[in-house]
């Protein structure tokens, strides 16, 4: 049989239905579908999530989930359920999803980790800040209001642009970065890795559900965000970087609201950032390094620290 139906009792009283999947039949391909097919995933308005940091995070940043996917064993038709106390609860706080289980096998073909976790989930897409909005109207409103986030910093909002970003783990790492330091919203331009890969998701360890994030899929639609964010802030500086920028992050003043413009991990900014750029910083090597620059998400991460480390109060530069 590859599909049967029965109850679960929960550790708290609670009772689930669950589905039983044997095969790699129709609802198993759909699951592993949505994990490697980005066009299809895009449709389907949905993406796979495991591991514990990055569900939670699902959870209390209000995403929809819709299903659990359990190992075999980790619940028994009928009877109590082998699945931790996290699980359980995981799946009692969202009584209407439902949950599938998947045969040893299944569970580990699925899972990208060497052990299967116990728990991944199928979570819906957010529309707006979420990845699939175009950019449009998206740098108007005063404090970012509307883009959810992580706060202001103070001395003003923080966003950040990548620009054709091709490597997910550099793009969740990103995301990571940008929670840590309180940026308002992530864009990302061109052709590049998707938002909801599940290596972007899983790079992350969280972040992804906190930080809003929008694709920017058009040279309009990036010429009508940096002018709606000038306008709604207007002492915003773009800042462009390059391993070759012609001023140092230190002299610079972050303390502004800051528009970071990050390149691609190969080709760097593109002509057109470059123009929008108020300045081109550089990250200073140390003078007996073999490297002449850093991985974008270890650049970024660095601007993001002394953007913030100046707003603190620490040293800045002082205007001409």
């Amino acid at each position: 049989m590859a599909r049967q139906t029965g109850q679960v009792r929960l550790w708290r009283g609670d009772i689930l239905a669950v589905f039983k999947i044997y095969t790699e039949g129709a609802v198993f391909q759909s699951f592993e579908t949505l994990k490697t097919n980005r066009n299809k995933r895009h449709r389907r308005r949905a993406f796979f999530v495991e591991g514990v940091q990055n569900i939670n995070a699902a959870a209390r940043y209000g995403w929809h989930f819709e299903a659990f996917i359990v190992a075999d064993g980790g619940v028994e038709i009928g009877t109590s359920t082998k699945l931790s106390n996290w699980a359980q609860g995981m799946m009692a706080t969202h009584r209407g999803v439902d949950v599938y289980e998947l045969a040893p096998e299944l569970m580990q073909k699925l899972s990208a980790k060497t052990d299967a976790s116990e728990l991944a989930a199928i979570v819906r897409m957010r529309d707006g800040a979420g990845g699939s909005g175009d950019g449009a109207g998206m740098g108007g409103s005063g404090d970012g209001a509307g883009m959810g986030g992580n706060g202001d910093s103070a001395g003003g909002s923080i966003f950040v642009l990548s620009d054709r970003p091709s490597g997910k783990g550099n793009l969740g790492t990103l995301m990571r970065s940008c929670d840590a330091f309180g940026v308002k919203a992530l864009y990302r331009t061109g052709h590049s890795v998707d938002f909801y890969d599940p290596e972007v998701v899983s790079a992350s360890m969280g972040s992804f559900f906190a930080v809003p994030f929008y694709t920017i899929s058009t040279s309009d639609a990036l010429e009508s965000l940096i002018c709606g964010l000038k306008q709604a802030h207007p002492n915003l500086l773009v800042v462009g970087t390059s391993a070759h920028g012609d001023t140092s992050i230190y002299e610079i003043d972050l303390s502004e609201p800051l528009l970071l413009l990050i390149g691609n991990e190969a080709d760097g900014l593109s002509w057109r950032l470059k123009q929008a750029a108020d300045v081109m910083a550089a990250i200073p090597m140390s003078g007996g390094a073999f490297a002449t620059s850093l991985n974008v998400s270890c650049a970024a991460t660095a601007l993001l620290y002394e953007a913030c480390r100046q707003r603190a109060g620490a040293s800045r530069p002082t205007k001409a």
